[in-house]
């Protein structure tokens, strides 16, 4: 205690302090800093708070980042098929006849399950069904024939 009066006297300080005032509490005092200002960290309603407008963002961020996610595998499907599409195109012009089933293989995906199908030796058929996560997409079935037909649930698919 004797030299809490010591550093007392040393700064000029006047202190009438009781037996009870700690060490720390009189340092704290000298550096001008308030038992408020020494409290740091956050109370249990301020971080209900922040969890609370975390969740509220979520609940409306995450819907829209899945809807993206299936635009955009929707889009590399239909730009493979349209790939496809042209390989097909491509063989008909050559040979005359789009080739046969078992000879026109795709490519397996994550997302749809990709076929197709000779009609005629003259007409063909592609369809990708949605799978996996893509499951219940909007668009549904995509599918595109030898004449550029392109279909799906809604005509804003192929957009």
């Amino acid at each position: 205690m004797h030299q809490l009066f010591l550093i007392a006297k040393k700064y000029g300080f006047c202190l009438q302090f009781s037996v009870k005032m700690t060490a720390m509490s009189f340092m704290f005092m000298l550096m001008g800093v308030t038992m408020q200002q020494k409290m740091k960290g956050f109370t249990l309603i301020e971080l209900m708070v922040c969890v609370t407008i975390i969740g509220i963002l979520l609940s409306v961020a995450l819907p829209a980042y899945l809807e993206y996610l299936k635009d955009g595998r929707r889009a590399d499907a239909q730009q493979y098929m349209m790939q496809r599409a042209g390989i097909l195109e491509r063989n008909y012009t050559r040979l005359g006849a789009y080739p046969a089933e078992n000879e026109f293989v795709l490519d397996v995906s994550d997302y749809y399950r990709f076929s197709y199908s000779r009609v005629s030796a003259t007409a063909f058929l592609l369809t990708a069904v949605p799978k996996g996560k893509q499951v219940g997409d909007r668009c549904g079935t995509l599918s595109f024939n030898h004449q550029g037909v392109m279909n799906a649930a809604q005509d804003i698919c192929w957009g």
